[in-house]
Formats: structure tokens, C-alpha cells, sequence
């Protein structure tokens, strides 16, 4: 402990010196050692204005919890006190070896040195004299390691000058670079040594070695390229962390291709990109879009209408999800009363600042004049600073875990974690996994628990995203209106077409209304579009399109074919692809000339049982009758 002795001078920290005049339980008087004036101040502050003290370095009690450690202190705490005593504390009787009256106390230490050494151990007589010293001084914390009592200090620190300055310098140009092995490292450093400075200077392999591994400590010099670059960006001062308490005063954009394979049109498996909306606040995913190609500022307008207008003021996708349900049979969709309950327990957020980065999608004319129209603010985050997204950015790795891995053809987060084929399973369209996706955050993400949504008096209490957002509504000091199905029309993406005799025509389907009747053969107004009238189309939900009135509104326009498809038949139209034109192909053969094949796959087991069916219908009387009396009346 420290202690103030009434002859030494006290020096506090504005450079005065003192004396110590006069002390009592709970302050001291000092006197300034110039001008003779008298200083009272209580104990507790002279201990923080004193200086020159010799720092207290004590041995943590906890530190004896290594068993090894406390051995090893009771082993000479009990041969120090045999030295200074003449009695051990576990011997029977005492050693006339070190008996007070025969022996000097140098005499004893010497004995005990031969003692030790006799019996195996590494003790000089220098060695035991320092022991018993420090035992003398500090009682039995003084035995433990000074390495133990240090450990605080950075393995770094402990590295020569001269060697830090070159291994950090090589160690920075590695972050950029090829990664090499340790070896090739040391040696680069070791002839940079030798050409630098003398060679009693330079270390010996083995100790450059550990020099090395305290320098790389959380560098990852030597492993992964990108792990090391990653580190390199983290900036080299304290993070700040801040929380957001309003829900939509910060709303976080970012897209990832995400870590799963999906079969496009022309049946190749390609990996989509996924684009997500999180409210920073409440960890709630406002928006999402999945997408076959590099976003645009229109898709991200797309994806704002989906943030500002919520799902029961959009536009039906009934239709759209019935089909594909038809086509992937596997897809295991909501129905849609449940969509509606779970869309109608979500509360409503409106997006005040949206953080996102500095792509061309983001900072698209498209997609900043749409934030404008409706007063948002726009920020950019800094280059190279992932930490401005980090709650979007978590919050990919949650979907990967959460949902991507469990959808075929999940690929894994980096080549060395990918299966041996993903692309071979039945991969879904990126349709159904964008439906997929909105059914899983309604039903799952936001009705899940979040480590990052505590309670601020107890943190052990989590809550889920939709709490949160309930919680929030009831203190906040205005009601944001949602906007309406007119609304996010208005942000759809825009087309131009004719209107003739059957519709509309766009990508190959053929959409019609009864209110298009005032309108076929005849051109709009709009010169600059060459007569063409203009439509709004959802990438999202095909089996519609919409027509802006001149009058105002929007004429929705169904896709002629919906209601045609029949479910015992949509196998054959939707899984379609050249391997099961093969398998199709080859057990027809194999069914004419007899020869027997491996088990047909679930959809060609389900196909026989169609046709079957089909073909023992249409050997029945009844079968007839029903077909007679449903085209009665056509001829």
C-alpha cells in the first residue's frame, strides 16, 4: 500500500510540493513548502492529486484460481519461510541446516539452493534469495510470476523497437498482397534487419518467430485475403455506437446476391439478388425485392412503394401466387386469409432517412426524386464504411441462417462451404422464393425474438420486431397515414402500349378490361410516346397491369389466362425442363419394349396417377354424359 512519510516532501499534480503538517481519520493538512500557507484536503482527493507515489501492483486474488500457479507459490512460500523461521511448515521436525543460532541468514539461503537443486529443481542461490525477499516484503502474493502479474501488458509491447517498426511495415504492405507463408515472412524481415541495423540487433529465427505471432495477433497476415483486408478497414479508434429509438428515422437499404440458386427462364440456375429495407430501430424489413439482374433506380422505387403502402393497400396477388403454387408444388405458400392476419398485426412505419451506400442504383435520379416526392432524406454512408449499414448488413447473415439455408439449392456463404451440386435439386423460380421470402418475415422474422431489441433496464428481456414497433406507437407524438393502392401504382414501373381489339399485349401475355372498350384502336394524346397509352406494371405481380386514365385513376387489367390452369395439370405446363423431357422420354421407351428403370421421381409418379385417372374417366358412360352436357348449347 502507499504510505506518507512525514519527512518526505508531497508533490500534488499542479507541480506544487508540500509537507505533511497534521492528518486525522479522514484528511491531512499540508503546508506549501514556498509561501507557508496550509492546504485541508480530504484523503480521498489527495489520493487522486499525488504524484510520485510508486505505482501498487498487487496480484489479483483470482489469480490463484490456476492451480499450477498456486503450487508453485505454496512450493516457495513454504522454503522462504524455512529460510527466514528455520521451520517448515510441512516438515516434521526442523533442519539444523537452518537453525537462526548456528547459521547466517546467507549460510540458509545457500543450503536451500544445494536442497533444491539436489532434489531437481532450477534454483541458484540468487534465484532463492530473491524468492525469499520478495516474501519478506509482500507476503505470498510477492511469489507469483512476474510474467503472471504483467499479463496486461499487449505481447506487442514487449517486441523490440527497432523489430515492431520493421514487421509492422512489412506487415501493412501484406494487407493488399498475395498471403505468404510465415517462413518467406521472417526471412524478407530478417534481411531487412541485417541491411538496417547491426547485426547484434537482429533476433534469432526462433524469436522472430514470436515476435511475429504477438504482431499478427487478429491481423490475419497469414490466412484468408479477405479476412485481412476487412480487418485493415476497421478504423483504429473506439467505435461509436448509435441507437435509434424512433422506428423509420433511420431505415438501412442494401442488396447481396443471396446464397441460393434459383432456375430462370431459360432453365439455368443463377443466383439472385436479394434487396431488403431494414428500420434500424425496430430490425423490421419494410420492403423487399428478389431480383435475376443488377437492381436499377426504378426496382429501388419499386422497393419504396413497397415501404410506404402496406400489403393490404396493394394491389391482389391472389392469382399470381395460386399459379405459382401450380408450378412448384412443393411451395408451401400462406394462404391468403393468414397473409391478410399477419400483414394486419404488423404495424405501420414510414421511412423518415433512408441510409444506403454510394452505388448508381442508390444514387439514381429514379430513386432520389422519388424520395424527394414524398420527404425522405437521402443519405449516403461513407466509402468503405460497412459500419454505417451494419443492422442491414447483420441482418444478411440472420436471412442465410435463417431462410436461405433452408430452400433447395442453398449454395452456403463461400465456395468452401457450397455442396457438390446445388444446382441439380429442384430449384425454385425467383418468384416463388420472392414470395417465399414475404411470407417467412410476416409470419417468422417479425413475430421472432431479437438479441438486439432489449429491454434499456433489463437487457435480458428481448423483444420482437412487432413489439417494438407497438410499443413505439404508443408514445409517439403523430400518425403517419399510410398511402393507398392509387399511391403505389403511381411508383410502379412505367410501359406504353396499344390497346387493339384483345388488349393489351407485354411479354407475351394478353391483359384486357371492359373499361378498355373507349379506348381500342384509338392513340392517347401523348405525342412524345408516339399515341401509345401508358400502363404500370408490378415485376412482383404479373397476372395484372394498369392503365392511367385520362380522367384520373388507374383501370386494372387482368391477364386473360387466369382461372385457365387446372391443378391436376400444372405439372406438365410449369416443370418443364430438358432433364425431364429426358426422364419422360426414356421411361416411355423403357415402358413399350419392357425394360424395368429405377422409381420414377415424386412429379412423374404424380403425372401417372393423372393420366391414369384421365384415361379410366373417359372409359366410363359417365364421362361422356358429363362432357355432353357441359358443351350443351355451344353448337
Amino acid at each position: 500500500m502507499r504510505e506518507l512519510d512525514y519527512s518526505a516532501p508531497v508533490v500534488l499534480d499542479d507541480g506544487a510540493t508540500y509537507t505533511l503538517a497534521n492528518h486525522s481519520t479522514t484528511a491531512v493538512r499540508l503546508r506549501h513548502n514556498t509561501d507557508g500557507s496550509f492546504v485541508d484536503m480530504p484523503l480521498s482527493v489527495l489520493a487522486q492529486r499525488v504524484t510520485g507515489m510508486p505505482p501498487y501492483k498487487a496480484t489479483s486474488p483470482r489469480a490463484f484460481d490456476d492451480e499450477t500457479l498456486a503450487d508453485d507459490v505454496r512450493f516457495w512460500a513454504g522454503h522462504a519461510t524455512e529460510v527466514i523461521t528455520g521451520v517448515h511448515p510441512d516438515k516434521p521436525c526442523a533442519d539444523p541446516a537452518y537453525d537462526l543460532s548456528l547459521t547466517t541468514k546467507t549460510a540458509r539461503i545457500n543450503a536451500k539452493s544445494a536442497e533444491l537443486r539436489s532434489a531437481g529443481h532450477k534454483a541458484s542461490p540468487k534465484t532463492v534469495q530473491r524468492h525469499v525477499l520478495a516474501f519478506e516484503h509482500a507476503g505470498t502474493s510477492a511469489l507469483v510470476d512476474g510474467r503472471r502479474r504483467d499479463d496486461s501488458i499487449p505481447q506487442a509491447a514487449l517486441v523490440p523497437q527497432h523489430v515492431r517498426t520493421v514487421l509492422a511495415e512489412l506487415l501493412s504492405k501484406q494487407v493488399n498482397g498475395a498471403t505468404l507463408t510465415r517462413k518467406e515472412f521472417i526471412e524478407r524481415a530478417h534481411a531487412q534487419l541485417l541491411r538496417d541495423y547491426d547485426a547484434s540487433k537482429v533476433p534469432a529465427v526462433s524469436t522472430m518467430y514470436r515476435y511475429l505471432q504477438a504482431m499478427d495477433d487478429g491481423r490475419h497476415a497469414f490466412g484468408s485475403a479477405k479476412s485481412r483486408r476487412t480487418k485493415a478497414n476497421q478504423p483504429k479508434r473506439r467505435m461509436a455506437k448509435s441507437a435509434e429509438l424512433v422506428p423509420g428515422a433511420q431505415v438501412q437499404v442494401d442488396s447481396t446476391p443471396l446464397d441460393v440458386l434459383v432456375r430462370n427462364r431459360e432453365g439455368n440456375a443463377v443466383r439472385p439478388i436479394l434487396t431488403i429495407m431494414v428500420d434500424a430501430a425496430s430490425r423490421s424489413i419494410l420492403a423487399s425485392t428478389i431480383r435475376l439482374e443488377a437492381a436499377k433506380g426504378i426496382d429501388h422505387a419499386l422497393l419504396l412503394a413497397q415501404a410506404l403502402v402496406p400489403l393490404q393497400n396493394r394491389p391482389d396477388r391472389s392469382d399470381h401466387r395460386r399459379t405459382l403454387q401450380l408450378a412448384n408444388p412443393g411451395l408451401n405458400l400462406l394462404e391468403t386469409d393468414e397473409l391478410e392476419r399477419l400483414a394486419d398485426r404488423q404495424p405501420y412505419v414510414f421511412p423518415r432517412r433512408i441510409m444506403m451506400d454510394n452505388g448508381k442504383d442508390y444514387a439514381s435520379t429514379v430513386f432520389l426524386a422519388a424520395c424527394e416526392k414524398f420527404g425522405l432524406d437521402a443519405t449516403l454512408s461513407a466509402i468503405h464504411t460497412p459500419t454505417d449499414k451494419g443492422i442491414v448488413e447483420r441482418t444478411f447473415g440472420s436471412i442465410r441462417t435463417l431462410f436461405a439455408q433452408k430452400l433447395p439449392g442453398y449454395t452456403g456463404r463461400s465456395p468452401e462451404y457450397r455442396g457438390r451440386a446445388p444446382e441439380k435439386e429442384e430449384l425454385l423460380s425467383a418468384e416463388a422464393v420472392h414470395e417465399l421470402f414475404t411470407d417467412w418475415v410476416l409470419r417468422d422474422w417479425q413475430n421472432r425474438k431479437h438479441d438486439g431489441l432489449t429491454d434499456l433496464f433489463d437487457p435480458t428481456i428481448t423483444y420482437t420486431p412487432n413489439e417494438v414497433l407497438q410499443r413505439a406507437s404508443c408514445v409517439t407524438a403523430s400518425v403517419v397515414l399510410p398511402l393507398t393502392r392509387s399511391d403505389f401504382i403511381d411508383l410502379l414501373p412505367t410501359m406504353h402500349r396499344t390497346i387493339g381489339a384483345t388488349g393489351v399485349t407485354y411479354q407475351r401475355r394478353e391483359y384486357d378490361s371492359s373499361q378498355l372498350n373507349e379506348f381500342r384502336g384509338h392513340k392517347s394524346n401523348d405525342v412524345r410516346h408516339r399515341g401509345l397509352w401508358e400502363f404500370r406494371y408490378d415485376p412482383y405481380n404479373p397476372s395484372a397491369i394498369w392503365l392511367r386514365h385520362p380522367d384520373g385513376g388507374w383501370v386494372e387489367c387482368q391477364d386473360r389466362r387466369t382461372g385457365d390452369l387446372d391443378a391436376n395439370f400444372a405439372e406438365l405446363f410449369f416443370q418443364h425442363t430438358p432433364e425431364s423431357d429426358r426422364e419422360y422420354s426414356a421411361r416411355t421407351n423403357a415402358a413399350i419394349s419392357g425394360t424395368p428403370l429405377p422409381a420414377p421421381t415424386d412429379r412423374f409418379e404424380r403425372m401417372a396417377e393423372h393420366l391414369s385417372e384421365m384415361s379410366a374417366h373417359r372409359d366410363t358412360d359417365e364421362a361422356y354424359a358429363a362432357f355432353d352436357e357441359d358443351d350443351e348449347g355451344i353448337y
